[in-house]
């Protein structure tokens, strides 16, 4: 009986034992689930100020871009209208000075062939002159729309970037 009553009494304390056990196992699941549940919501938190602060940052972007598309646009048209302005008075000043060469020739008479040849030298070289320069411009031209275009495709593919 005796036996049987400290077996009894250690199955006991053995059953206390292990429920005290479980209970702590619980308590301990119950607090991790909270900790991570509490984490998840500060997670959930972060990540909302994160996209926030991406979404101002690319507003801001965008509209630095738009302000710096625009400058450049009116600045591309100030370019092209001084472009036109000094070609137009290129043309006028060689028209002049065709109109005064044709003065001079027309009036010279048959024995000045000699400074006949050297006006005729000087307006070979104007032309040529005229030419290197419409071929400067149109270089420089070529180089500002290729210039226009490089920045207009990295436009693009920094938007595109920043839409992804």
């Amino acid at each position: 009986m005796e036996l049987q009553s400290s077996l009894k009494t250690a199955v006991d304390s053995l059953t206390n034992r292990i429920q005290d056990l479980h209970g702590l196992v619980r308590e301990e699941r119950e607090q991790r689930r909270n900790d991570i549940e509490h984490l998840a919501t500060s997670l959930v938190g972060k990540v909302n100020e994160c996209v926030t602060a991406l979404d101002e940052e690319r507003s801001v972007r965008v509209t630095e871009q738009t302000v710096s598309i625009k400058r450049f646009g009116e600045d591309l048209i100030t370019l092209q209208q001084r472009i036109e302005a000094e070609k137009l008075n290129r043309d006028s000043e060689l028209g002049a000075l065709r109109s005064e060469i044709h003065d001079v020739l027309g009036n010279r008479s048959a024995n000045d062939e000699h400074f006949k040849a050297a006006t005729l030298e000087e307006l070979a070289a104007l032309k040529s002159s005229l030419a290197l320069e419409r071929e400067e411009r149109v270089a420089e031209d070529d180089e500002i729309v290729q210039a226009i275009n490089d920045y207009t495709r990295a436009l693009q593919e920094g938007l595109k970037l920043v839409n992804t």
